[in-house]
C-alpha cells in the first residue's frame, strides 16, 4: 500500500499501478523453491513460510535450489525471547494520517476479489462493503482530475473513472475469482456522486470518508451513531452522512432515526402510518424500540461489574481533563462544550465539572431508575469509545447500532 501511494503521487494511472504490483508479487514468488512433501530443504538453506503459507526455502535467481556453498551455515541461536510490548501512542492521528489510512482501506476493499480476507470498514456483506467504497473512491479520484489538480470537467472525469471502475468490476484474478465490485454498485455510487456535484459541488467538498474509525475521525463524525455508510465534509465545516444502496435511489440526511424517519417515509413514497406495526417507531407495537431497549437493559447491569467499573471510572477521570483526553472518552463531537460531563453534573446537582466523582456518574446516570435520551448518550459514549468497556457490557453500542441498520434496510426494502 505504501508503494501504491507513492506511485499514485507520481501520477501513475490505475492500470499501471495494478500491473506493477502484480509483477512484483510474481517475482517474489519465483524467488522461493518449495520442498516436496516429506522432504527437507538443502543443508544450510533458510527455511520459512512462503506466500501461500507452505514451507519454502530461498532459491537462486535462476529458480534452482540453492547450493550448500551459496548459503552459509547459520550459527545455532538461542530461543527467541519475547519482546516487551511497545507503548502505544496515546495521541490521536493527524488528519493526514487518518486520510491516508482511510484511502488505503477504501482502495484495498474496492479492488478485492471473492474470498479475499476482509478488513475493517462499514457493516454488510463483502460485496456491499466494496460497493460502498465507490462513491468515496470516485469522489477523490474525480477531484484529482478536475481543476486545480487536473484539467477535466466533471462529466469527463466521471466517465474516465467510470470506465476504470467497470474494468475492475469485470475483472477476475489469477485463480479465476470474480471481483467483489459489480457494475450495479459502480453506477449507483456514481449516481450518488452526481447528487453531491449537483447539490454541493465537488469543489466545495474538503474530504470524503468511508465509515471507518480513521474516516470518521477525519471528518469529525466519530461517534456519529447513525446508519450512514460514508461522510463528506464541506469546506465550510458541514458534515453530511450518506446511506448507500445498490439501486439508484439516494437518500442524504443530517441527524438520526428520530429526526428523519418521517422524511424518509415521505421520500420513499408512503405515509409513516402505513408501515406494518413491527416497523413503527411510535405506537403500541414498536418492535424497533423494544429491541433496542432490551439490548440496553441487558447491558446496563454489566456496567457494575468490578472490572468494567474500574475502567469506566478511570476514563471518567480522564475526560474531566478536557481537550484530547475528553475526546478519547466521549468522542470529538461534544468536546467543545463537554456536554457529556455537563449532563452528569446536571443530574448530580453540581455546577462544577471538576468536582464530579465516578459515584456521581453511577448514582445519577448509570444506575438511575430510568434513563433519558441524554443520559443514554453518556452511557453509549463510554462503551463506544473504549473496546474493553464495550466488550465488558456485551457490545452495547455495536448491537444497538446493528438494529439501526436492520430498521433502515427493512424500510428500504418495502
Amino acid at each position: 500500500m505504501k508503494l501504491w501511494d507513492i506511485l499514485k503521487e507520481h501520477n501513475w494511472n490505475l492500470d499501471a499501478r495494478v500491473e506493477l504490483l502484480k509483477n512484483l508479487d510474481e517475482a517474489v514468488k519465483k524467488r522461493y523453491y518449495q520442498t516436496d512433501k516429506g522432504q527437507s530443504a538443502p543443508k544450510g538453506a533458510k527455511v520459512g513460510v512462503g506466500p501461500d503459507g507452505g514451507t519454502y526455502y530461498w532459491a537462486n535467481p535462476d529458480n534452482s535450489p540453492a547450493d550448500e556453498k551459496d548459503i552459509p551455515e547459520e550459527e545455532p541461536q538461542d530461543e527467541p525471547q519475547e519482546e516487551p510490548e511497545a507503548e502505544t501512542q496515546d495521541d490521536e492521528n493527524t488528519p493526514e494520517q487518518n486520510r491516508q489510512k482511510d484511502i488505503e482501506l477504501v482502495e484495498t476493499q474496492l479492488f478485492m476479489f471473492d474470498g479475499d480476507p476482509q478488513e475493517k470498514g462499514g457493516a454488510g456483506t463483502p460485496e456491499s462493503r466494496t460497493g460502498e467504497c465507490v462513491t468515496t473512491y470516485a469522489g477523490r479520484r474525480i477531484k484529482e482530475l478536475m481543476p486545480p489538480n487536473g484539467k477535466m470537467s466533471y462529466a469527463d472525469a466521471r466517465e474516465q473513472v467510470r470506465q476504470e471502475l467497470l474494468k475492475q468490476a469485470n475483472a477476475t484474478n489469477e485463480e479465476g475469482k470474480k471481483s467483489l465490485l459489480t457494475e450495479e454498485w459502480v453506477e449507483s455510487g456514481l449516481r450518488c456522486l452526481d447528487w453531491i456535484e449537483e447539490n454541493i459541488k465537488l469543489e466545495n467538498v474538503e474530504d470524503f470518508a468511508w465509515d471507518t474509525p480513521e474516516g470518521n475521525e477525519l471528518v469529525g463524525a466519530k461517534g456519529h451513531g447513525t446508519s450512514a455508510d460514508m461522510f463528506i465534509k464541506t469546506t465550510d465545516g458541514e458534515v453530511i452522512g450518506i446511506s448507500l444502496k445498490k439501486d439508484f435511489k439516494v437518500f442524504v440526511y443530517n441527524g438520526g432515526y428520530d429526526k428523519n424517519i418521517k422524511k424518509f417515509a415521505e421520500d420513499m413514497g408512503f405515509e409513516l402510518q402505513d408501515l406494518p406495526p413491527e416497523l413503527l417507531y411510535e405506537g403500541n407495537e414498536n418492535a424497533y424500540k423494544e429491541r433496542k431497549q432490551k439490548i440496553f437493559d441487558e447491558s446496563i447491569e454489566k456496567f457494575n461489574d468490578p472490572e468494567v467499573k474500574k475502567k469506566v471510572c478511570a476514563n471518567f477521570k480522564r475526560a474531566k481533563k478536557g481537550g484530547d483526553d475528553y475526546k478519547k472518552v466521549f468522542g470529538s463531537r461534544t468536546a467543545t462544550k463537554m456536554s457529556r460531563l455537563k449532563q452528569v453534573a446536571k443530574k448530580s446537582g453540581k455546577k462544577d465539572i471538576q468536582s464530579l466523582t465516578c459515584d456521581d456518574l453511577y448514582d445519577n446516570i448509570i444506575n438511575a431508575k430510568s434513563h433519558t435520551g441524554d443520559m443514554k448518550k453518556v452511557i453509549f459514549g463510554l462503551a463506544q469509545h473504549d473496546p474493553e468497556i464495550e466488550q465488558g457490557v456485551g457490545n452495547l453500542y455495536g448491537e444497538s447500532r446493528a438494529q439501526d441498520f436492520k430498521q433502515r434496510d427493512s424500510l428500504y426494502d418495502l
